[in-house]
Parts: structure tokens; sequence; C-alpha cells
């Protein structure tokens, strides 16, 4: 009878003693998928954010390139209207040299409100052309960056 209960004992103890080996090495299996599966995301959430940093830089190239091209663009108008300004000035001296007196004021008064109207319009259009690359460039970092994300 004691050696039922001794044998019985002994099969207790290499049954649990195997379960829980068993156990331990499921546990381990777990962790190893879990910290592999972790890994695997935070692998592809690093590459989604170098994405959109490359997406970011190349918007925010692409944005310095136009505000270039809008200041050229303001410089070209604001060398037409000094061109313009001469041209009126070198008129405004010839009707004065050859005309009346009464023509060279009438001359002197068109060219300085033509000269003030195309000033004002060459800053509109700087102004203009400033907001507009402004609004392309949010715009297009929202369409590439933000809702992307």
């Amino acid at each position: 009878m004691y050696i039922r209960l001794v044998i019985v004992a002994i099969v207790a103890v290499v049954l649990a003693g195997t379960h829980w080996k068993a156990y331990l090495n499921g546990k381990k299996a777990v962790r190893a998928e879990y910290q592999a599966k972790e890994l695997a995301a935070e692998k592809a959430a690093r590459e989604r954010e170098q994405e959109l940093v490359a997406e970011r830089k190349k918007l925010e190239d692409k944005y310095v390139q136009d505000k270039r091209k809008a200041e050229a663009a303001a410089a070209g108008a604001r060398a037409e209207l000094g061109r313009l300004r001469d041209q009126l000035a070198a008129r405004g001296a010839a009707t004065q040299a050859s005309a009346t007196p009464i023509r060279a004021d009438v001359g002197t008064i068109e060219g300085q409100l033509l000269g003030a109207c195309a000033s004002a319009l060459v800053g509109v259009a700087e102004d203009a052309d400033r907001l507009a690359a402004q609004v392309i460039g949010l715009q297009a970092y929202v369409r590439g960056v933000c809702q992307k994300q």
C-alpha cells in the first residue's frame, strides 16, 4: 500500500514537473511572438514616419521653390514698374518742354496717377503671390502629410 502511494506521489510530481515545464515554454513562446509582433509594428510605424517626413520635406522644398518664383515675378514686376515710371517721367518732361502749360499739368497728373496705380498694383500682386504660395503650400501639406496619417 505504501508503495502505491509512493508511486502515485512520484507520478504526480513527474506530471506536475512536466506540465510546469510545458507551461513555462508556452509562456516564453507567447512572449516571443508578442515581442516579434510589437517589433514589426514599431518598424512599420517608423517606416510610415519616415515616409511622412520625406513627403513633408518634399512639400517644403516645393513651397520654397514656389515662393522663390513668386519673389522673382514680383521683382520683375517692380523692374517693369521702374521702367514705366521712367517712361512716364520722360514723357512728362517732353510734354512740359513742348506743350502749353495746361497740357503739361495734365500729362504730369496722368503720369502720377498711372504711376501710383501701377505701384499699388505691383504691391497687391506681390501680396497675392505670397499668399497664394502660402495657401498652396499649406494645402499640399494637408493633403500630403496630415491626411495620410
